[in-house]
Formats: structure tokens, C-alpha cells, sequence
């Protein structure tokens, strides 16, 4: 049942940076984690994934847990995100994506993690 108050708001985000890699141009069996601390409350996520400065598609699993601000993450809160219900997203190149909505209660103040696992040798862009 849906409230008449409920909508969806952006709490947290990240400026796209398009620089020339110098380090490491691809990586592979990799996970990065973001600790996001919360700005509302909630019950339902979406989250948002952007490929927009690569120039090969990207492949990639991803999840969400609580956690605290180190990304320190509690194992029993662990959800397994989708795109159109695939466990694995695929973000052509410029391309931007919003997961399938999943349920995750979140309160102000507190700390969620997204951890992106990507397999394959993948373009660091």
C-alpha cells in the first residue's frame, strides 16, 4: 500500500570527474564499496550508476547493506541489486542507469554501502 506522501528524492551524489587514466586503464576482479550517509528517511532505494566518460560498456554485480562510516558492513542487511531484474548490469558506453527499486529501510543520519563487484577486465573510465 502506498502512502499519499511517498516519493522518490535524491539524497546523495557524486560529480562525474572525466580525466585521462594514468594509473590503471582496466581492472578486473575488483570491488569498490561507497559508504553513503543518509540524509532522509525511507523504505525503498534506487540507486543510480553512470558510465558516462567510458568508452566500452561496463559490466558489473552490485549490493547494498547498512553500514557504519568506514564501510564496515552488516552481512545480514546485504541486498543484491537488478537492472530489469538481471542480477548483472551492463552500462553501454555514456550510458546511465537506475537499479530496480528494492526494499531497505534507511533513517537520517545513518550509513548504507554500495559495493560494485566488477569481474571481467573493465575500462577504469
Amino acid at each position: 500500500m502506498t502512502d499519499k506522501y511517498t516519493k522518490w528524492c535524491a539524497c546523495w551524489g557524486n560529480a562525474t570527474s572525466i580525466i585521462n587514466q594514468t594509473e590503471c586503464t582496466y581492472a578486473k576482479n575488483m570491488t569498490y564499496r561507497y559508504p553513503l550517509k543518509m540524509v532522509f528517511d525511507g523504505s525503498r532505494l534506487r540507486i543510480r550508476f553512470s558510465n558516462i566518460a567510458g568508452t566500452e560498456p561496463v559490466r558489473f554485480t552490485a549490493s547494498c547493506a547498512k553500514s557504519d562510516e568506514n564501510a564496515v558492513i552488516d552481512a545480514a542487511s546485504l541486498v543484491r541489486m537488478t537492472l530489469a531484474g538481471s542480477e548483472t548490469f551492463v552500462i553501454e558506453p555514456g550510458e546511465e542507469v537506475t537499479s530496480d527499486e528494492f526494499a531497505f529501510d534507511v533513517r537520517a543520519g545513518g550509513f548504507i554501502s554500495v559495493s560494485i563487484h566488477i569481474s571481467e577486465c573493465t575500462q577504469m573510465n
